[in-house]
């Protein structure tokens, strides 16, 4: 055989591998996505101080009482997991386990 050939011979051997493992790792990709799923992440829901001074006036509350109440619902922390058919489970309230 000679020298040409045989390197022919050889890169198309070689081109044969790198296209075998491009298949694996697209394969593998492809499996990865979805071992991935659910995805979790952490949600935030904001009120407004100025909402709660007005409902908080309106049950009564004052003085003290109603700065402790305008921070009620100002930034709440939802965690979350996400599923790829795109629902939603609570985990957790502001770091605190949901129950089921």
């Amino acid at each position: 055989m000679s020298e040409g050939l045989q390197a022919r011979t050889v890169l198309a051997c070689i081109d044969q591998q790198i296209a075998a493992l491009q298949a694996q790792r697209e394969e593998v990709t492809k499996e990865l996505a979805e071992v991935d799923w659910p995805k979790r992440t952490t949600l935030y829901v904001h009120r407004s101080k100025e909402r709660n001074y007005d409902q908080g006036q309106e049950l009564g509350l004052t003085g003290e009482a109603l700065e402790k109440f305008l921070y009620t619902f100002c930034e709440v922390g939802i965690d979350v997991e996400v599923h790829k058919d795109g629902k939603v489970t609570i985990r957790a309230i502001d770091g605190k386990p949901v129950q089921r």
